[in-house]
């Protein structure tokens, strides 16, 4: 499994870890909780969510329950995606998501630390930011997959959920 490993939420004391919430923003949007140090990801902090209120200030509620993390948006500019350009429509729905995550923030008395462009977070994770969509998207469940041994686990990822964990890592700096 090497020397990264997923802990359970009663395996250590949730005060001593410094946690790292990664949240990559869409209709259906990925959230993660990583420790600071990048070696650990919270099994029960994995989120995959549809575009509510509710169910963003639930992850941001059940996120606080293991302390307070330093957080992470991904955030788009100028219109370009992975795939090429954005149109009009979904950069205003993508922005949409990102100001809907950051309210909920807010109102649990957290802030964003960091927003980071998709390029710049997966060229310092997964080493490489080029490529269709499809591909990093799968690049990133495999990257995670293998590095926290959610195989060995069974823990089936979804591609929202592993590039929220690759965001808070990229915010841990690792």
């Amino acid at each position: 499994m090497g020397r990264h490993r997923a802990r359970e939420r009663g395996e250590t004391d949730r005060c001593a870890v410094k946690l790292v919430l990664g949240i990559d923003p869409g209709r259906k949007s990925g959230a993660a909780l990583v420790a600071a140090d990048g070696r650990t990801v919270v099994l029960k902090g994995l989120w995959q969510v549809r575009d509510s209120p509710d169910g963003r200030d639930a992850v941001v509620r059940e996120a606080l329950a293991f302390g307070t993390p330093a957080v992470y948006i991904e955030k788009f500019g100028a219109g370009i995606g992975a795939g090429g350009f954005f149109g009009a429509r979904t950069l205003a729905g993508i922005e949409r998501n990102v100001g809907a995550w950051e309210d909920a923030l807010i109102r649990a008395g957290l802030r964003v630390s960091g927003r980071v462009l998709p390029q710049s977070w997966r060229k310092a994770v997964l080493g490489t930011a080029g490529g269709g969509s499809v591909v990093l998207k799968r690049l990133a469940v495999d990257y995670v997959s293998v590095r926290f041994g959610m195989e060995q686990r069974k823990i089936d990822l979804t591609a929202d959920v592993a590039e929220a964990v690759c965001i808070a890592l990229w915010g841990a700096g690792q």
